[in-house]
């Protein structure tokens, strides 16, 4: 395969040595990785680009430290939530020697699904941190990437432990459509929605002074749920924090 059918994706990856949440690095980092050498994508057609899980398959490939290639296939898919025009598809990394995942984020454009951005969170023990930092994270340990998805106001957290994974997203408000079925609920004062998909995804979203707030993942609807009410005002400099990490 030429060069000119690659095209690296940035990866934006907090250094979780120091365990800090807060805030939002507005310049992807491209962070190599001692399995993975390099994450890239590769041409696609449009017929293979039809839904998410089918993008992510067809497009994305790792060149590990042996040379050895690999692309996703369903088994690697953990899971898949979609809200209107955007997706995230999360795999976990075959062949690792410890757990290790890749958030994949989309949009639907034209008539088909194409990435966004990668967020890459190995979960090596160094790279892990136990500081929640306010937010109640059922993991004990953890690897956390922050980045930011198509402009500097769209911005994400993304959770890893060797079971369990979370995103959480800070959106500038925009008109949608409410998704049939959605669930009415209250988190604080606002206003919220819950979305349970056919495949038991829970997608929980508030909006909070003219943010779209957003969180999914592999947890139970009860653990997402304590993960949204710990969660402070979008105003807050320190979101999703609740508190400055511990420096050791």
């Amino acid at each position: 395969m030429t060069r000119k059918q690659h095209r690296l994706i940035c990866l934006a990856v907090l250094s979780v040595a120091s365990g800090y949440i807060a805030g939002c690095t507005t310049k992807p980092t491209i962070v190599s990785a001692s399995t993975i050498k390099v994450i890239s994508t590769q041409q696609a057609l449009s017929k293979d680009k039809q839904t998410p899980v089918e993008s992510v398959m067809s497009q994305l490939q790792w060149v590990y430290t042996t040379n050895e290639q690999l692309s996703p296939t369903k088994k690697d898919i953990l899971w898949e939530a979609t809200f209107g025009n955007e997706s995230i598809v999360t795999i976990k990394v075959p062949n690792s020697t410890y757990p290790w995942y890749n958030f994949v984020f989309l949009s639907h454009q034209g008539q088909e699904w194409n990435f966004s951005a990668i967020a890459d969170s190995p979960c090596p023990p160094e790279r892990t941190t136990s500081q929640k930092e306010g937010i109640a994270l059922p993991m004990e340990t953890f690897s956390v990437t922050k980045m930011t998805v198509g402009s500097e106001f769209r911005r994400v957290w993304t959770f890893a432990s060797d079971i369990k994974t979370l995103v959480i997203g800070k959106y500038p408000r925009e008109s949608f459509t409410q998704p049939e079925g959605a669930k009415a609920l209250k988190i604080k004062d606002n206003d919220a929605w819950q979305i349970t998909s056919d495949s038991n995804q829970t997608l929980f979203y508030y909006f909070d002074q003219g943010q779209l707030v957003w969180m999914v993942g592999n947890l139970s609807e009860s653990e997402l749920l304590n993960v949204a009410i710990s969660l402070p005002s979008v105003s807050d400099p320190l979101f999703p924090s609740t508190m400055q990490p511990n420096r050791m």
